[in-house]
């Protein structure tokens, strides 16, 4: 079976000390990984006397599953990227930290009025997918969001995240655009455009369904495949001295048949040029979620 559940042995310790280490850094108020928090443990108590399906379909019946689900995946990905960027000692800006943990608690209530919290959010998995492959990320609250060194030239990476995919093309020309004020090809220089394409595929209204033998990590591959094939032409378009390509990151909820609910991440290189020489070929590699 290729089922993950949601992985919940060391969650509630992790999130009880990353309330601390907020505390510590000035960081009390309510916020969303806050109630991220206070809905997984309600869940958690709530599933104590009833099976994990009968109360998932009880908060789809009370009209709470689209926020219970994001409190899963999206606290999910706060405890990965926050443990692992202080594992790694990584300088979290205060101002970026705080805007990361903005925002409506329910995906659904997103819009482009209130998405601050999730692009910081973004930001700072980008950051940690980096720190993974020990690449040490710096941040900043201005541009570039986040840069690396790899193989000793720098690389700059601006973050963008569309809500649907008719923005795409044009949130890579806003990234483009940005990475021409910062980096310097005669230096060695290279830019990247991260893209998170999450809400083209899931909107925060519900979940995708799978068979219960799929790997979903494999399943939402295929989409962000798919998604980039759709937009080749004009990905290819963008062939630029400040970018080299795009990175396009996805995550989701799957419901796997007669098993439950889990989340899947997955990302993608594609090179704004046909002609890949070997460095790039090699950053493209390092990449991993």
């Amino acid at each position: 079976m290729k089922y993950t559940p949601f992985a919940q042995t060391t969650l509630f310790s992790d999130l009880d000390e990353l309330d601390v280490w907020l505390a510590g850094r000035g960081i009390t108020q309510r916020n969303r990984l806050r109630i991220y928090r206070e809905n997984m443990i309600a869940m958690r108590d709530h599933e104590k006397g009833f099976g994990d399906a009968e109360v998932f379909a009880e908060m789809h019946r009370a009209g709470r599953l689209t926020e219970i689900l994001a409190s899963y995946v999206e606290g999910h990905e706060f405890v990965d990227a926050l443990t692992c960027l202080r594992a790694a000692q990584v300088d979290i800006p205060d101002e970026l930290l705080r805007r990361a943990l903005d925002g409506p608690p329910d995906a659904f209530r997103e819009s482009s009025k209130n998405n601050q919290g999730r692009n910081a959010m973004f930001e700072l998995s980008i950051g940690a997918m980096l720190a993974r492959d020990n690449l040490s990320p710096r941040f900043s609250t201005g541009n570039p969001d986040v840069e690396f060194r790899f193989e000793d030239r720098r690389v700059l990476v601006e973050c963008k995240r569309v809500l649907a995919a008719e923005r795409t093309l044009d949130a890579i020309s806003e990234g483009i655009r940005q990475l021409r004020d910062t980096v310097n090809p005669s230096d060695g220089e290279l830019g990247l455009v991260a893209v998170n394409i999450s809400r083209v595929f899931y909107r925060g209204d519900g979940h995708w369904e799978a068979p219960a033998n799929s790997d979903v990590r494999e399943v939402l591959a295929g989409m962000i495949r798919y998604f980039i094939d759709t937009v080749r032409d004009g990905i290819l378009g963008k062939k630029d001295p400040a970018a080299t390509g795009a990175f396009f990151y996805a995550e989701a909820t799957f419901r796997l048949e007669g098993m439950g609910y889990t989340p899947a991440r997955s990302g993608m290189f594609c090179a704004f040029d046909l002609n890949r020489d070997e460095f790039l070929a090699r950053l493209a590699s390092s990449l991993h979620l």
